[in-house]
């Protein structure tokens, strides 16, 4: 049984409908004078952008292949005729090698290497629970 202090709340949940879906949209117009949202809709409408990158370069090295990039993460204030545009290199490194696996020494590109890992995985997921490069990949971002 519900208590008495929930009853309210439920019931305006029930009885906006929509408007609680869109409420975030809704605070985000640009008539709605509530500041503490700023940051929230700014990242919002940032996020609903394309990402503006062009590539400056490839470079081959002893083993990768160094890409240099150009990119605009925002426009900086967005509706002023003087944008401050946030510019960054990016410099991507692309493993150029083969790679094997423990018990065989068979030549892969990376993703066959990760077909391969995960095909020994689904073998014997006791024995190769750790063999997927995906396991070592996902810790170094986690």
């Amino acid at each position: 049984m519900l208590r008495a202090k929930y009853i309210p709340a439920l019931t305006l949940f029930i009885f906006s409908g929509n408007s609680w879906a869109g409420s975030s949209e809704s605070l985000c117009l640009d008539n709605n004078k509530d500041y503490s949202h700023i940051l929230s809709c700014y990242r919002q409408k940032l996020m609903s952008l394309p990402l503006k990158y062009n590539l400056i370069n490839k470079q081959s090295l002893p083993k990768v292949e160094l890409r240099h990039y150009g990119l605009i993460s925002q426009n900086w204030p967005e509706e002023k005729s003087a944008l401050l545009k946030w510019q960054h290199k990016v410099d991507i490194y692309i493993p150029n090698q083969y790679l094997t696996l423990p018990g065989n020494n068979t030549l892969r590109k990376e993703d066959d290497a990760v077909a391969y890992s995960w095909s020994l995985f689904l073998q014997d997921p006791v024995q190769n629970a750790k063999t997927p490069p995906r396991i070592p990949m996902a810790a170094t971002v986690s």
